[in-house]
């Protein structure tokens, strides 16, 4: 994996605004898959609450962690404090593999690019200058729920209906777009969460935007988290894998376990046998809440067709009534409008 430097001093913005206005041009921009590198760089601009931020000097500060295809870090805007997430790749057209990772990130960009909701990473604009690829984002302060289920453990009662309630509107979101977006790799390290507990779907480095659902694809993800039929790389599969995947890791959220518990799958020879060639499902603790259960169970069915499409979970039992959300709220930097 190609990834860009977290520790660089400082870069400068290309006139970087945030997601709102039309984009406009700037010095350069990625190359096209097998051609010469072209000069036009989009920027992004977007209203704030109260103000217009335009990023003209920005600095890269600590690592966050690492995604699909690049770092991630905490970036700063020098001329007015604006802080924000940067995802770093360096980008080369050596050989047919980097052409293909190339690719790969301009797909990544265009999912990007049309995605506007509460419950999606928001992203702010993109910057290609010297063989590096920055992708600019919200930053989620409250960091991976993943890294929040080692340090507290499993979440339990309104916080954990409310964190899979999250997840699962987000899916829905990427489920009902058109065309379709398939996550590809939902798992809590890829859940993010704000300050006030918002829950934010992240990185997008291995999606697809899907116009025929029988489209056959390569297994990708995390195997634990990966679909039957994700692991048997069987044709067609798609948003079901996906509601597969969001079982995993609603299980995963009621547990602060990996969704086959700790050390079952070490590798992915253990992963097709347990996954893609037993009978056997994700264990679901008997002292789970019955709707709970109910939820996880139906999502968790083997045969693809079996399970629900996200849209139709929302009205599950689970969510019933509805709970009243007594988090408090803040005005958000990042604009919905």
């Amino acid at each position: 994996m190609r990834v860009g430097r977290v520790d660089s001093p400082q870069s400068e913005g290309r006139s970087l605004k945030f997601p709102g206005s039309p984009l406009s041009s700037g010095p350069e921009s990625l190359p096209e898959p097998g051609g010469p590198s072209s000069v036009h760089t989009p920027s992004t601009s977007a209203s704030t609450p109260g103000a217009h931020l335009i990023i003209q000097n920005w600095r890269s500060g600590a690592s966050i962690g690492h995604g699909s295809y690049g770092s991630v870090a905490r970036a700063l805007d020098v001329d007015n404090g604006f802080i924000f997430a940067v995802k770093k790749s360096t980008v080369t057209q050596s050989d047919e593999e980097d052409r293909k990772y190339l690719a790969k990130l301009r797909e990544e960009l265009d999912i990007l690019r049309s995605l506007r909701h509460p419950n999606i990473i928001c992203y702010l604009g993109h910057e290609y200058t010297g063989g590096t690829l920055y992708i600019f984002m919200e930053l989620a302060e409250g960091g991976s729920l993943a890294k929040l289920l080692k340090e507290f453990g499993a979440l339990e009662g309104a916080l954990l209906r409310n964190t899979i309630l999250g997840m699962l509107q987000g899916l829905v979101y990427l489920h009902t777009r058109n065309p379709v977006v398939v996550h590809r790799d939902i798992k809590s390290a890829n859940v993010l969460l704000d300050l006030d507990f918002n829950v934010k779907l992240a990185d997008f480095g291995c999606s697809k935007q899907v116009y025929d659902m029988s489209t056959s694809f390569h297994a990708t993800g995390s195997f634990s988290w990966m679909a039957p039929e994700v692991i048997l790389e069987k044709q067609g599969f798609g948003r079901k894998a996906d509601i597969w995947s969001f079982g995993c890791t609603a299980l995963e959220s009621s547990t602060a376990l990996p969704p086959w518990g700790k050390g079952a799958i070490d590798g992915m020879l253990s992963a097709v046998k347990l996954i893609g060639l037993s009978q056997q499902t994700p264990p679901i603790p008997e002292s789970t809440l019955p709707s709970l259960k109910n939820l996880l169970q139906s999502c968790l069915q083997r045969a693809p067709d079996a399970r629900p499409a996200a849209s139709e979970l929302l009205s599950h039992e689970y969510f019933m009534p509805p709970m009243k959300d007594k988090r408090r709220h803040h005005d958000s930097r990042v604009a919905w409008s």
